[in-house]
């Protein structure tokens, strides 16, 4: 279930995704910039290709809103969580709705997206938009009733959708993880939203009874070599 290939400046996008902050001067003017349409991906610099894969048209660092922790049927807290299976972050127990962290929201299935990781994609995900997520909390029952990793993913597969502006939402029909479990990827099938560059506002939305976050991309800002790169 996992992909194993190699990953290129991932300590530094590492610390750009979790919203620390540390993008300096010069990458700041990298993204303001549009590179990736007006060099070879080959002649991209470490930095540019930060900028591509944390804050660009196809990368997002978006908040994770945290929900209070849930009671049972008789006012009792649920007990902790445990440690996600996936190597994920997770808050610390007695979290509250305040309280929020970050998360990378990026569109794989991109042609620049690959040329800057050099990564594939599993076949199963082939006519997919696939969407990959890192850094959203995980919140696992510790006890005996504990769930598998891959019952979890079926959970999150259940929980993200993928919709445009005056289109009706379309559910995620595939989930894995990848690089180690740190980023979990969703596929939605083209056929069922078919995006051209005309269309507006498309907005993933992971939520689940612990956690929601949001990422809007616009696909007439996604184009590479000219053309829509979805």
């Amino acid at each position: 279930m996992d992909l194993k290939s190699p990953q290129i400046g991932f300590t530094r996008r590492e610390l750009i995704a979790a919203g620390c902050g540390l993008l300096s001067s010069s990458v700041e003017s990298i993204a303001s910039g549009n590179f990736w349409n007006q060099k070879d991906s080959s002649n991209w610099t470490e930095d540019e290709v930060v900028v591509l894969t944390t804050r660009s048209p196809w990368a997002k660092n978006v908040r994770v809103d945290l929900k209070p922790k849930g009671k049972d049927a008789e006012g009792n807290r649920a007990p902790d969580p445990g440690a996600s299976p996936f190597g994920v972050n997770r808050p610390e127990p007695g979290r509250t709705a305040a309280k929020a962290i970050n998360a990378t929201v990026t569109w794989e299935s991109a042609l620049p997206l690959f040329d800057a990781q050099h990564q594939r994609l599993p076949a199963d995900f082939r006519n997919h938009y696939v969407i990959g997520v890192r850094d959203f909390p995980i919140l696992v029952d510790a006890g005996a009733q504990r769930q598998s990793p891959q019952e979890l993913l079926d959970w999150l597969k259940n929980s993200a959708t993928l919709q445009a502006k005056s289109r009706d939402a379309v559910q995620a029909g595939r989930v894995a993880t990848a690089r180690d479990g740190a980023l979990i990827m969703f596929g939605f099938l083209r056929e069922l939203l078919p995006l051209t560059a005309n269309d507006r506002d498309v907005d993933f939305v992971l939520g689940t009874e612990q956690a929601t976050t949001k990422a809007r991309f616009e696909p007439k800002e996604m184009m590479y070599h000219g053309q829509l790169a979805l």
